[in-house]
Parts: C-alpha cells; sequence; structure tokens
C-alpha cells in the first residue's frame, strides 16, 4: 500500500474530511487530494505533522513498516476510532458528560475542541 492510500485510509477510519485535514495542516483540499491519489508528496515537515496527527509512525506512512506504532493502541488515540466515536457522541447530545470543574479543562481538551469542530 503506498502513501496515498494509507493517507486515505487513516482519514476515512477516523471519519475526518479532507477540509479538516488541510485545515490542520495549513494546506488546501486540493493538496490532500493530490497526497491521496499519489500526484504529490508530503515534504518532511508536512509528514511528520501527518503522522503526529493519525498517532502513526512516519514509517508506517512510508510503508516501511506494517506496524502502525507498536508502543501505542492507535483505537485509543486522538482521531482513532474510540475517540472519534465518543467526540461524535458527545456533540450529538447522545452522551451527557460531566460538567469540569475548575481548571480541568487543560490545554489537550482546547486543542481538540479546535481540531474537531461541532459537525453542522
Amino acid at each position: 500500500m503506498n502513501f496515498g492510500e494509507k493517507l486515505y485510509r487513516l482519514r476515512v477510519e477516523r471519519g475526518i474530511y479532507q477540509k479538516q485535514l488541510a485545515a490542520y495542516l495549513h494546506v488546501s483540499v486540493g493538496t490532500i487530494s493530490n497526497y491521496e491519489n499519489g500526484i504529490h508528496s508530503p515534504d518532511l515537515k508536512t509528514l511528520s505533522k501527518l503522522a503526529s496527527y493519525f498517532r502513526v509512525s512516519a514509517d508506517y506512512l512510508l510503508d516501511r513498516t506494517d506496524y502502525v506504532a507498536p508502543h501505542r493502541r492507535p483505537e485509543h488515540g486522538i482521531g482513532g476510532p474510540i475517540h472519534c466515536r465518543r467526540y461524535h457522541e458527545y456533540h450529538s447530545g447522545t452522551v451527557t458528560p460531566k460538567p469540569p470543574g475548575p481548571g480541568e479543562i487543560s490545554d489537550h481538551a482546547v486543542r481538540l475542541r479546535r481540531e474537531y469542530p461541532a459537525s453542522p
């Protein structure tokens, strides 16, 4: 499987739109499409950002290994299927979480809200 196919699969499995990924990387939707279709390849900085975003190794994206990230369980990471399901449950109103106490919202939570805006 080549880089573009892996990128497409990761994005679709996690329910991420090209527009969301493009905004995170500060590139156009066309650039994401070109990556996924094998027309262009990302530079090293963008590759690193993609690996971090999807919580996989750059080697996995470049098809140098089949291991996503041996020391992590991707289904629990940011953008993983469990995280995405919980995020969508929260924003669809099917789950009512306990309101956070003072000072409980971390920078991480703020970043998640920016990366995964509520769907219309």
